[in-house]
């Protein structure tokens, strides 16, 4: 008896006792209205909470998806300049590139670099005098003469630094260079010009000429054998 008026006590403390229409009802009924309202406060409750919690966790894997994101391209990144910065510095630590110069060989050393820049798939291999000068480039029009000593990565080269970074070059300087920015996959083999379509008629005609002219020798030499 006492336990039961301690809870009615307490339950009233959540002044559902002082709704005016559960005063009409009896003390086993107001102990059900209690302890549904406690459930379902109990209940909202854990459901704000819970979701808190579930959008926190959310928000935490994609931070760390993002950050395990970014330190994967920030690794290839560095893989590919030290990629590009091995192969610079193995192209012209070679004995070929002097060679050429020595001998005059402009040609052969244009071809060279040509193929150089497409065998390791560079966009850019470019060569220059100890003041920056350009004396060969490896992509059409492979203009030649002007200075890139005002580049930072240049600059550093020609003080005798061996770096591979990024800088960047603004467009209309890269259009007047000659670079090509067509869209396209640089991993694809380009396509061969297909012929106009005359052109295909005419080469028809040409050996459709040929073969008539080859039978009518076969003919004419198979018409001599009877007679």
């Amino acid at each position: 008896m006492h336990s039961t008026n301690f809870l009615s006590k307490t339950l009233g403390f959540f002044s559902l006792s002082r709704i005016p229409f559960l005063n009409r009802f009896s003390l086993r009924t107001k102990l059900v209205f209690s302890f549904l309202f406690v459930v379902l406060a109990g209940g909202i409750l854990s459901s704000l909470i819970g979701t808190q919690l579930v959008a926190d966790t959310i928000i935490l894997q994609a931070q760390n998806k993002v950050k395990h994101d970014l330190s994967t391209a920030w690794l290839v990144y560095n893989e590919s300049l030290n990629r590009i910065q091995d192969v610079v510095q193995l192209t012209a630590l070679g004995r070929t590139i002097p060679e050429f110069l020595q001998s005059g060989q402009k040609k052969k050393l244009q071809d060279y670099l040509v193929k150089r820049r497409k065998e390791f798939g560079l966009d850019v291999l470019t060569l220059t005098d100890a003041r920056g000068v350009v004396l060969f480039r490896s992509y059409h029009p492979f203009q030649t003469g002007d200075s890139r000593a005002s580049d930072p990565l240049v600059q550093k080269a020609l003080q005798g630094k061996t770096l591979a970074s990024t800088w960047i070059v603004p467009a209309e300087e890269i259009k007047h260079r000659g670079y090509d920015l067509s869209m396209r996959n640089p991993f694809r083999e380009e396509a061969k010009d297909l012929p106009k379509p005359i052109e295909l008629t005419a080469r028809l005609l040409e050996q459709t000429r040929e073969l008539h002219d080859i039978i009518q020798d076969l003919h004419d030499k198979l018409g001599n054998g009877e007679e």
